[in-house]
């Protein structure tokens, strides 16, 4: 760079950061050494025409205070590059530019030396600078939807990020390297190609939240079992034929998603994940539930519909704080009494099953606001039912209940929606 273009950086730098004396010294500057204000606001007007708000304003404070803000949104404006005077821009914490048309980003980025936020999603991103390691400050980093296909090598550099969005790149490989974010406390790399997860990612003893869902992974390295400090955790999607045995020791967890695998039984030991409040089994091969279950005490929702469910545990009446149970789409004949005691169920689903009967014992769910037990062999329900008073909805479509018991259902719960 010449002396005299260093020069009027240095001037640019000194009107861009919005400090009255700052502002004062750089024209100073500029009238000693004969640079042309003009010029430098024709520079600076690049970035002002780009952002949208500063065309045919004049050049004065106003306007360099703005400059020096910290941060800028230039989401969904079209954008097919970043000008590389994006450097001047020296106090920026959090730049978006979401939902553009990016296919690369100037190695000036890298100099934003305060850049806290770096909001990267809906481009056609393929790589990233290669000194964005520089950027020490950086928490959140979303690259969200764009066409990477490999892990960015400089991304096992950023040792201080918090949250990383990986959702969607079309990702093939994680390296060893991501175990380096030592402290990554979100991570998401939703809807890749991955087969596998490196052992090293036990070395994220900060992550609160992992998904890892829609990918191809069959099994989880043992030491997953490291995340002391997880308590969400997203598997859904995947290919999973045997619970990961990792998960059993992640004692922290609140919610698991493991949906959409090809699960037939689950081990007793989940009875060791006792903070589990939300567990979603649906749409895998399960033929039973553990005798552990009935452990989870602190559980508010059981998702396990579409699955081959002949028969719940009696320990299911030991979840007391549950109010979701999904059972739908199983093949259930008859439901233990013990489905009576989960007093603080709210919403009870059990369609498309074999049910001929439901036990009495169902009338002791006083807070059950919604009951769909349609497309099963009913015939009659127990009397019990008129104990229901909150019931608000009572679905019971294609079950051969005939005229006189459809109209004494009616006349037990007046207040309720019954749907034959």
């Amino acid at each position: 760079m010449s002396e005299v273009n260093s020069e009027k950086e240095n001037v640019m730098k000194l009107l861009l950061s919005g400090q009255e004396e700052s502002i004062k010294l750089g024209l100073s500057i500029a009238k000693t050494l004969k640079i042309d204000i003009a010029d430098v606001r024709k520079d600076m007007d690049i970035l002002f025409d780009w952002y949208g708000k500063y065309k045919n304003l004049s050049f004065d404070k106003k306007i360099l205070k703005t400059a020096s803000k910290t941060e800028i949104d230039f989401s969904g404006r079209k954008m097919t590059f970043i000008p590389s005077q994006i450097r001047y821009f020296v106090n920026l914490q959090t730049l978006n530019v979401s939902y553009n048309q990016l296919t690369t980003l100037p190695e000036e980025i890298s100099g934003l030396s305060n850049l806290i936020f770096l909001i990267l999603p809906h481009n056609q991103l393929i790589q990233l600078p290669e000194k964005l390691n520089k950027l020490t400050k950086m928490r959140i980093l979303v690259l969200e939807n764009n066409k990477f296909s490999q892990w960015p090598t400089q991304l096992s550099t950023l040792v201080n990020l918090e949250s990383l969005n990986l959702k969607n790149i079309a990702l093939t490989y994680l390296p060893e390297g991501i175990g380096n974010l030592i402290n990554l406390r979100w991570l998401s790399l939703h809807n890749n190609q991955l087969q596998s997860i490196p052992s090293q990612i036990g070395n994220l003893s900060q992550l609160l939240y992992l998904d890892i869902s829609n990918n191809q992974l069959i099994e989880l390295p043992e030491k997953l079992g490291n995340l002391s400090s997880l308590t969400g955790l997203h598997l859904q999607n995947n290919r999973f034929k045997e619970w990961p045995v990792g998960i059993n020791t992640i004692l922290n967890l609140t919610h698991i998603f493991l949906e959409g695998n090809q699960l037939t039984v689950l081990p007793e030991k989940i009875s060791t994940l006792s903070k589990l409040k939300h567990l979603h089994l649906q749409k895998n091969q399960l033929i039973e539930l553990p005798q552990g279950i009935g452990d989870l005490s602190n559980l508010t929702q059981l998702f396990s519909e579409y699955n081959q469910l002949k028969e719940l545990p009696g320990t299911i009446g030991s979840l007391s704080n549950l109010t979701d149970l999904h059972l739908s789409n199983n093949q259930f004949s008859e439901l233990p009494v013990e489905i009576g005691s989960l007093v603080n169920l709210t919403d009870l689903h059990l369609s498309d099953n074999k049910l001929v009967e439901v036990p009495k014992e169902i009338g002791n769910l006083s807070n059950l606001r919604y009951l769909d037990l349609s497309d099963n062999q009913l015939s009659s329900l127990p009397p019990e039912f008129a104990n229901l008073t909150n019931l608000s909805a009572l679905a019971l479509v294609n079950n051969p209940i005939s005229l006189p018991e459809r109209k004494k259902l009616k006349s037990w719960l007046p207040n309720c929606e019954v749907i034959f």
